[in-house]
C-alpha cells in the first residue's frame, strides 16, 4: 500500500482502476498532502488533483451484459459560447499563426493534450489584472518546437533533432514564448476582462495548485491540432477557468 512518504507534493502520477464488468480505466493527476492538524508537519494522507481519466470502450465480462445491450452513448460535447469566453475559435487561431509565421497553417479540432510525468510539454498561463489565472494553454512538445522553429525559419531538420532529444533549445524556447505573447490578442475581447501572459511551465516540473485546479476542472475547453507546413503537426489545448 502506498503511504504519504511514497510521494511528494506536486508529483505527477499515473494510475489504473479496474471496475467489474466495465474494464480498466487509466488516469493521471497531481499529488497533494492532506494535514488534519493532529501531528505538526506530518501529513495524514494524500489527495490527487485529477488531470485525465480515460474510460475503455464497454466490454462486458463473460456472463454479464449491459442492461440496454449496448454501451452507453458518450456525453454530448459542450457548446462554447464565444461571446462569454476568452477562448478563440479555430479560425482566429489559424489567422493569427498564419500572420505570425507567414505561412499557411491548418487548425482543426484535435485530441486533448494530457499531462503525463514522462511526456514533455509546455503549460502557459494567462492572468487577469489581479494576478489570478484565467486561461491555461497546454502545448505538446511538437507544437512548442514546430511553432518556435517556424517563427525564425529554423531548419526543419534542427526542429526534428530537438524533438528526438526531448530538449527545447534556447532560441526555439524564446521564439515559442513570443508565439504565446502575441497570442494574447486572441484572448482579449472588448467585452471581457483584460488578461496578459503569465508564467510558462515546462513539464516535467512541479505544477502549481492553481494550474492543477483549472486543468482538472475547466469551465470551458478547446482542443486543436495545428499543422505547420514543412515542420509537422502539434496539439494545443486551451482551458478557461
Amino acid at each position: 500500500m502506498e503511504t504519504c512518504e511514497s510521494y511528494n507534493p506536486g508529483d505527477l502520477v499515473e494510475f489504473s482502476l479496474e471496475i467489474p464488468d466495465r474494464g480498466q480505466y487509466r488516469g493521471s493527476g497531481l499529488v497533494e498532502w492532506i494535514n488534519d492538524g493532529s501531528v505538526a508537519d506530518k501529513p495524514a494522507g494524500i489527495a490527487l488533483h485529477l488531470f485525465r481519466l480515460t474510460a475503455p470502450a464497454f466490454s462486458p465480462s463473460p456472463g454479464s451484459t449491459d442492461p440496454e445491450g449496448s454501451p452507453p452513448p458518450p456525453p454530448p460535447e459542450k457548446e462554447i459560447d464565444y461571446t462569454k469566453s476568452h477562448l478563440p475559435e479555430s479560425g482566429a487561431l489559424r489567422d493569427l499563426l498564419e500572420k505570425l509565421l507567414d505561412m499557411k497553417v491548418t487548425v482543426n479540432q484535435g485530441k486533448p493534450v494530457a499531462i503525463s510525468p514522462e511526456t514533455p510539454l509546455a503549460i502557459a498561463t494567462y492572468k487577469k489584472d489581479n494576478g489570478s489565472i484565467k486561461v491555461v494553454w497546454l502545448c505538446d512538445l511538437k507544437f512548442v518546437i514546430y511553432s518556435g522553429a517556424a517563427l525564425s525559419v529554423i531548419p526543419p531538420e534542427t526542429a526534428e533533432s530537438s524533438l528526438s532529444s526531448g530538449e527545447i533549445p534556447d532560441n526555439i524556447r524564446d521564439n515559442f514564448q513570443e508565439v504565446l505573447n502575441v497570442s494574447t490578442e486572441l484572448l482579449n475581447k472588448p467585452d471581457r476582462s483584460r488578461i496578459s501572459l503569465g508564467d510558462t511551465v515546462i513539464v516535467p516540473a512541479e505544477i502549481p495548485a492553481e494550474i492543477a485546479d483549472i486543468v482538472s476542472n475547466p469551465r470551458m475547453r478547446l482542443d486543436f491540432s495545428v499543422k505547420i507546413p514543412g515542420y509537422g503537426e502539434g496539439r494545443v489545448s486551451l482551458l478557461e477557468k
